[in-house]
């Protein structure tokens, strides 16, 4: 219920009148009262925002299920100790299983009703930070979890939090399972449990009869004692030094293969009569080998082999990296690469053409000339990686030339997408990876208005999602954020506010902060990050008004808490922040002192004196259209300005004592006010200087001499 203060005035009639408003409630002076229930969703900027949880997808319990699941020592010894302790730690090298083993402890340690109580939280916080139990999940009986670090080392203070909260769980039948490195956790080395890789071969084979194979491809990579055929062919098609992912990613490629051309191929290769038509058959039934395998054996010739002139290797690599691009364009990029070879130009038009040339790498030209791999699928992200692994001595020279061609007037400076995203594709594996250092020449040449800083951004974004990569983006990002450059602060900003600032809030709002430390273009899409975020839930909300809370608190001088502060409470058009604070301002303490304590920061400091007033013109322009409860509005203005200006005898003559009005007094505020009906005769008008600053808004009606 919602009761409304007696206004002194009429409020319909003198929509702009000054009033003052009377409340018989006793330390309030709001002029609107919640005496009970909430009008919203409850907003808590009390307590720390918990960090982000996402329910473990059912394609990844499946799989450390059975009939998926292929059981290993690590998981169930992780089972045990989560069970003893509430928390586990399984620590291995990329490609062992981890994660799965990790959901596979889950379950077996907090039994079967589980499955459907199993969450990832995200490594959210930076590394000076330490997940305290104010930011982890409360204990739910049941509730499971688990924590991949490999992006964010736990220190010793990081782990004893963790391992505190971790007790807490054991008490209500609770736990965690954390992955990692052998180097991340620094914790209580009791609790860790070295990761130990399934059995992949038996991986693959249960993905691939999950699949309902029947016997079709099956009996291809696994024949029976009386069914031999396909054992010299595919029998190393999965190997057991494969990682378990990589193992059903190849089975489900060879799954991708239709069995009449696996058995057309082999009833060719069964004819024994016929040399030449055995020979056709095994080399048809190579070609699906080599395609499930990303073609090893055709590029191991083709790159490496005698015969094959290094120009055309060139126009294989130049075609890989600009896939689906013209045919002419490929050649050009390729040219780029010994451009200032002193070779005769003439050899170029000696043999085939290029395009023929092209063709006999394994490039297929389109109808609409364009370059493709439709036949070789897979083989371009192959050649790309052959090539980094087969010539590091020429690595320098790779990344040089894709910054020529690549360059803003480069023959290839609009396919930064396909380019970066093949340049994403080798740097999963640690080979001095050429991702970033391309990426920071990027942005070095872009100006502030370049549009392709959003394509660098998506970019970035996608690096994050790579386990390899992902540590280094939240450096860099952080770096970027902090520095002068603008186009590298855009590329954060704009990285911000995609995914990126949705699966990680927290570090996403830290480099928040800092871009809004200056007035540019970065400030205002960080700001932009700051409130799509929060108003995608209100659980959003409350985590960015809570961290804001705790920047005013914290950072009280430094100019972003006040940009970050503004941004929040812009009312430009509803729904935003602001609307929702304003409905809970009168019966939230908390809410109150934030939004007074907030705009007292702000007001203080020079930096955002303009933004503050816009600010200011949007609330009163969110009144004058509906958007914002008037009473409420204008009686939170009046407390702000309250504590803003100082208690003197000039605020008290300006502003009035309610025992000690007269109408002389109030004569007295009109004229000094500026308005219409002031009478100032001849005399020349001064202005004051604080109000030098801002006189094309405040005084538009100007009194002339």
């Amino acid at each position: 219920m919602v009761t409304s203060a007696p206004v002194v005035g009429s409020m319909t009639e003198e929509p702009y009148e000054i009033y003052g408003a009377v409340q018989s409630v006793m330390n309030s002076r709001a002029p609107v009262v919640q005496v009970a229930g909430n009008n919203t969703a409850p907003i808590n900027i009390l307590r720390r925002p918990k960090l982000r949880t996402v329910r473990i997808i059912e394609g990844d319990r499946n799989a450390a299920r059975f009939p998926l699941w292929v059981e290993t020592n690590s998981a169930i010894r992780a089972a045990e100790i989560m069970r003893q302790s509430g928390l586990a730690v399984i620590q291995g090298p990329s490609g062992t299983g981890k994660r799965t083993s990790g959901i596979h402890g889950l379950e077996v340690g907090l039994g079967p009703s589980s499955c459907e109580k199993l969450f990832e939280i995200a490594a959210d916080w930076d590394e000076e930070e330490a997940p305290d139990q104010d930011i982890l999940p409360d204990p739910v009986p049941g509730y499971g979890y688990l924590i991949d670090i490999t992006s964010r080392p736990v220190k010793k203070t990081a782990a004893d939090c963790l391992t505190s909260w971790a007790d807490e769980l054991r008490q209500v039948g609770a736990g965690v399972i954390i992955t990692g490195t052998r180097t991340d956790w620094s914790g209580d080395s009791r609790y860790c449990v070295m990761a130990e890789s399934p059995d992949v071969i038996e991986v693959a084979r249960r993905h691939l009869v999950a699949e309902n194979d029947g016997e079709g491809h099956a009996r291809w990579l696994w024949p029976s004692d009386e069914d031999g055929h396909g054992i010299d062919i595919f029998a190393n098609l999965i190997t057991p030094r494969m990682s378990p992912a990589d193992a059903v990613d190849a089975v489900m490629r060879f799954r991708r293969i239709e069995l009449s051309r696996i058995n057309d191929a082999y009833e060719l290769y069964s004819n024994l009569a016929d040399q030449q038509v055995r020979e056709q058959g095994f080399s048809r039934l190579n070609e699906i080998r080599d395609e499930v395998l990303q073609w090893p054996d055709f590029l191991e010739q083709k790159l490496t082999g005698a015969g094959v002139r290094g120009r055309d290797r060139l126009m294989l690599l130049s075609a890989a990296f600009l896939e689906n691009e013209p045919v002419e364009l490929c050649l050009r990029a390729a040219a780029e690469f010994y451009k200032n070879d002193s070779i005769n130009p003439r050899r170029f038009r000696e043999g085939k053409s290029p395009r023929r040339r092209m063709e006999d790498m394994g490039v297929t030209i389109s109808e609409v000339d364009t370059v493709t791999f439709a036949a070789k699928p897979g083989l371009a992200a192959s050649v790309i990686r052959m090539d980094w692994h087969h010539w590091p001595d020429e690595r320098v020279a790779t990344v040089d030339w894709i910054n020529r061609i690549s360059a803003r007037n480069g023959v290839a400076s609009g396919c930064l997408q396909g380019i970066g995203r093949r340049l994403l594709e080798i740097s999963k594996k640690p080979a001095d990876s050429p991702f970033f250092e391309v990426l920071s020449a990027w942005i070095g040449a872009c100006s502030e208005t370049d549009d392709r800083i959003p394509v660098i951004a998506d970019l970035v974004n996608k690096a994050a999602e790579v386990e390899e990569l992902r540590r280094e983006v939240h450096r860099l990002l952080l770096v970027w954020a902090k520095g002068d450059s603008v186009p590298h602060r855009l590329v954060a900003a704009r990285v911000c506010n995609l995914r990126y600032g949705i699966r990680w809030p927290r570090i996403g709002l830290v480099r928040i902060r800092h871009l809004l430390s200056r007035d540019d273009a970065a400030a205002s899409v960080a700001a932009k990050a700051m409130i799509t975020y929060a108003l995608i839930s209100d659980e959003n909300k409350t985590r960015v008004i809570s961290t804001v809370r705790s920047w005013l608190e914290k950072h009280p001088t430094q100019a972003s808490t006040s940009r970050a502060f503004l941004s929040l409470v812009h009312s430009a058009e509803p729904p935003g922040v602001i609307d929702s604070l304003l409905r809970l301002v009168s019966g939230d303490v908390k809410i109150h002192d934030f939004l007074v304590s907030g705009w007292a920061t702000a007001l203080s400091q020079p930096e955002v004196h303009r933004q503050a007033y816009t600010t200011l013109r949007t609330w009163a322009s969110g009144v004058q259209a509906g958007w914002l409860d008037r009473d409420v509005t204008y009686g939170l203005l009046s407390e702000i300005r309250d504590a803003h200006t100082p208690i003197d005898a000039l605020s008290h003559f300006l502003y009035g004592m309610p025992e000690e009005d007269d109408q002389a007094l109030i004569n007295a505020r009109v004229a000094l006010a500026n308005l219409p009906v002031c009478d100032h005769g001849h005399r020349a008008y001064v202005r004051p200087p604080l109000s030098h600053d801002m006189s094309g808004d405040l005084h538009a009606n100007k009194i002339e001499e």
